[in-house]
C-alpha cells in the first residue's frame, strides 16, 4: 500500500550523540589522569550507565507506521500493534494507541507539543499518519473481515539497553566496594 514511515523527535538523536561523546571524553580524561584503577572503574561505571541510558531514552525510541501495523519502540520495550488490533488513536499527552484487548500503548518517541515548540508536535503527526494509513487500508479492503484475535499485540523487551545498563550498574557497584 504505502512506504514504511518512521517518526521520532528531531532533537533526540543529536542529544544522544552529545551525551555519549561527553561520557567518552570524561572516561578518556579519567584514564589519562587517574592515580589508579579504582577511580577509572568508577568513572567507567557511571559513564557507561549514563551513555546507555541516553541511548535508550534518546536514540532508540521511534514510531513506525507500515502496512502491517504500528510499531512503538520505547527505551525498554517494543510493542507491535497490528491494524486489526487497533481500536483508537489519541494524541493528548503523547501518541497513545488503544487496542481491542483493552491495552493502552503510549509512545515515548511521540510526545505532544511542548510549551516552547512551534510545530504541531510529533504526537499529532504520528496520529495523523496512523489514522491515514488505517483509513487507506480499510478503503482498499485490506481490513475487511479480519479478527483482532488473529493479529495479537506483541511486546518485546529491549535486551540491549537492559543488558548494557545492568552491566554498567554491576561495574559501578563492584567499583564502589573496592578499596581506593
Amino acid at each position: 500500500m504505502g512506504p514504511t514511515e518512521t517518526l521520532r523527535p528531531r532533537s533526540s538523536r543529536p542529544i544522544a550523540v552529545a551525551v555519549v561523546v561527553c561520557c567518552a571524553v570524561a572516561l578518556v580524561a579519567m584514564v589519562v589522569s587517574a592515580p589508579g584503577v579504582v577511580p577509572v572503574l568508577r568513572t567507567a561505571g557511571v559513564t557507561v550507565l549514563v551513555a546507555s541510558l541516553a541511548w535508550a531514552a534518546y536514540w532508540r525510541p521511534e514510531v513506525e507506521v507500515s502496512d502491517g501495523g504500528v510499531r512503538v519502540v520505547d527505551p525498554w520495550r517494543t510493542v507491535h500493534v497490528p491494524w486489526p488490533a487497533l481500536a483508537d488513536v489519541s494524541e493528548r499527552w503523547s501518541l497513545t494507541l488503544s487496542t481491542t484487548d483493552g491495552r493502552r500503548v503510549s509512545a515515548f518517541a511521540a510526545p505532544a507539543r511542548g510549551a516552547v515548540d512551534r510545530g504541531p508536535g510529533v504526537a499529532r503527526e504520528a496520529a495523523r499518519l496512523v489514522t491515514e494509513r488505517r483509513d487507506a487500508l480499510r478503503a482498499a479492503g485490506y481490513l475487511d473481515d479480519v479478527r483482532p484475535e488473529g493479529a495479537p499485540v506483541t511486546v518485546t523487551l529491549a535486551v540491549g539497553p537492559l543488558v548494557t545498563s545492568g552491566a554498567a550498574l554491576l561495574l559501578l557497584a563492584a567499583s564502589l566496594v573496592l578499596p581506593g
